[in-house]
Parts: C-alpha cells; structure tokens; sequence
C-alpha cells in the first residue's frame, strides 16, 4: 500500500471527525470527506477488524464484535478471562490478541493480561501468568507480523502517566500458537519511544521499497499534551525514529 489513511481520533475532548490520507511515497497529507455526524472512532481503544467483522472491548467491559454487513452487534461470552476495556487488540485471522488493558480490579487502572480468542472455535484459549507482559499497559498501540506481536507505549500504573517501552513476543501461527503457550514470553525492548504516550495509532507498511516491514506510530498523548509525533519502527532490526516531520494536528487515537 502506498496511502495510509488515519480516521477521526480525540483532541482536548470531542471527537475528531477529519480523515486525512498520507501517500508514503510523496510524502504529503490530504484532506477527504469527514466522518458521519455523531460517529466516534477511537483506533487505539481496543479494536480490531477481522474481514467485516470488528472486534473490541467497551467500556462495560464487555468483549463484543459488530459485523459490517449485517449491522449486528455480539456479545462474546465470557466476556474475556480477565475483565478489561481499552486492551490492544491485534489479529492473525484465526485468533485475536488481547493485551493489557484497564481492569476491573479495585486499584488496578491497567493490567499485564494477555489473552487469546480463537476466533472459529469461539473460545478463549488458557494462558498462564508466564504469558503476561512485563510492564501493566492500556491504551497502546500493537501490531503483528511474521508470528511477532509489537506492542508500543500506552499509559502505566498511574492513570494517563505515559510509558515509552516496547514489547515483543513470539506467538508463531495457526496450530502452533496453542503448543506454543508454554513458552510464550514477553521480550522488554532496550530502544524506546521518544517519549512516554498513550493512545498512539500504527500501522504496518510490508514489503516496503527496500523490502523492511515499517510500523508507523502516529499521534498519542503524554499524560499532559496531545502530541503530532511520526516514529518509525524496523521490525527486522527492532531499531526506531523519530521522522523529520510531524502531522498537521495533535491528536490521539486516530484509527489508521
């Protein structure tokens, strides 16, 4: 792909309602038709799109899926394992990935959980605490690729406190995600964001013209300003930058 296309987002409150397109190659922001009146979209908060189907976690805690195409809206039950809103999601197809998140336990605003949904099988595979992240998080942004969950800042302990560490685990794929639960651990990078930020947007540009895998990390906010930053993260090398330049608006949470 040559566009990436950031949607809506939140900016001192109210919803933002802008879509901008970025072309990589010609390295230049447009403006396109904004959003429907009323329609709020947060990409860092919990959702991820598998086909036509949307999977997130709500703020009731609820773990749901809406289906486009039919305009239906599901509960999954059990919600999740571990009750939580705001995890990072991320799918390979079969299974979704749920990390971290702010839980329901009394002074606990986020968790190291990590959970696994099989997507055709409708159950919540059982992992262990050995499978957990190393540092509690929600609000972060994740990507996977090549059997290799990333999953970048969010916000810590302390409510809106942003955190700038980088985790990876290797999960594998299909059949042997579940073998591979016993020896799922997560990796705590030594490179770091440029700065601790919660509600980043990412998105992965594969197969780019000198033939890395990019995941590019836009937006956030650091527990005290909303933020135009754009970091680049080489999953090849696990090394990241910080790009030259910055997006036109402050803003977290825009869905890439």
């Amino acid at each position: 792909a040559e566009e990436i296309c950031l949607i809506g987002g939140q900016y001192n409150g109210p919803a933002k309602v802008e879509v901008m397109i970025y072309n990589i190659r010609d390295d230049l922001f447009t403006t396109a038709d904004p959003l429907p009146a009323g329609l709020r979209l947060y990409g860092a908060h919990g959702q991820i799109a598998v086909g036509d189907v949307i999977y997130f976690s709500n703020d009731d805690f609820l773990f749901q899926t809406y289906q486009i195409s039919s305009n239906s809206l599901t509960t999954i039950t059990p919600s999740s394992p571990t009750e939580i809103k705001h995890a990072c999601l991320v799918s390979d197809g079969e299974y979704v990935f749920a990390m971290g998140g702010q839980s329901t336990a009394s002074g606990q605003p986020c968790t190291v959980a990590f959970q696994i949904y099989h997507i055709s099988g409708g159950q919540w595979l059982s992992t262990s605490a050995g499978n957990n992240l190393n540092v509690a998080r929600a609000v972060s942004a994740c990507q996977i690729h090549d059997g290799v969950i990333y999953i970048f800042g969010g916000y810590g302990p302390f409510w809106r406190t942003g955190l700038d560490s980088i985790e990876t685990l290797h999960v594998g794929s299909g059949s042997e995600i579940p073998n591979n639960l016993n020896s799922m651990t997560w990796t705590l990078l030594g490179t770091g964001l440029s700065r601790g930020k919660s509600g980043i947007a990412s998105v992965i540009c594969k197969d780019a013209p000198d033939d890395s895998n990019i995941i590019f990390l836009f937006g956030g906010h650091t527990g005290s300003q909303y933020v135009n930053d754009i970091e680049a993260f080489d999953t090849a090398t696990n090394s990241l930058g910080r790009l030259p330049f910055d997006m036109h608006h402050q803003r977290m949470s825009p869905l890439v």
